[in-house]
């Protein structure tokens, strides 16, 4: 049976881990998160409530969306809905920018 969803947090700041720490307070749930660190930034990659994956280039299109691909299809099979939520100006420009392609898988 699929979960009913799974947020997917984009950014690396602290503002990612206050948002999965609401969504799993709120609704029990684990979140992942995709930021441009690759280190251990406000303990997201140590917590249990939050995946993070980090990768240095997400701020480039081609990357982004290739990221994002790879995360819909890790996922889709077990969750309903995949939520993906900006978490800063950046990310919020690239999802609004491939807001066409994205609204196909989130």
């Amino acid at each position: 049976m699929k979960k009913q969803f799974l947020p997917i947090l984009l950014g690396s700041d602290s503002n990612v881990y206050s948002m999965a720490r609401s969504f799993h307070e709120e609704f029990g749930v684990f979140s992942v998160a995709v930021g441009k660190r690759t280190r251990n930034h406000y303990d997201l990659m140590e917590s249990d409530i939050l995946l993070y994956e980090g990768n240095k280039e997400i701020d480039k299109t081609d990357v982004f969306l290739k990221e994002m691909l790879e995360i819909y299809k890790k996922y889709e099979d077990k969750f309903e809905k995949l939520l993906l939520i900006p978490c800063g100006d950046m990310y919020a420009k690239l999802v609004i920018q491939n807001k066409k392609f994205l609204s196909k898988y989130f």
